[in-house]
């Protein structure tokens, strides 16, 4: 499991309301929490967590397009995930 975090401010001189959203297909995508409201110039953080699907071959890559919408304004950003080949632990035998 891969782990991003999304940090976001109202800029704005009212309270609103936050949506975050994975926009595209791919790997499982879990957003914490997905929906906020934030008072003016407030800040908030949401937890992105992509699920590597097993099995998946070494290099494999997702792109994860997040939307976080707003009563005034669309953002999206891309994450990038990759997969790597897991670490292997071999037993040393000794022989005489």
């Amino acid at each position: 499991m891969l782990t991003y975090t999304a940090r976001y401010t109202n800029t704005g001189n009212v309270a609103d309301t936050i949506t975050l959203t994975r926009t595209n297909a791919g790997w499982p995508t879990v957003i914490v929490p997905a929906g906020q409201t934030i008072a003016p110039g407030g800040v908030r953080i949401s937890i992105i967590s992509v699920t590597v699907p097993l099995p998946s071959t070494l290099d494999q890559i997702d792109l994860t397009l997040i939307q976080a919408q707003g009563s005034g304004a669309l953002v999206q950003a891309r994450l990038s995930s990759r997969a790597i080949a897991p670490a292997a632990f071999l037993p040393i035998v000794l022989r005489n």
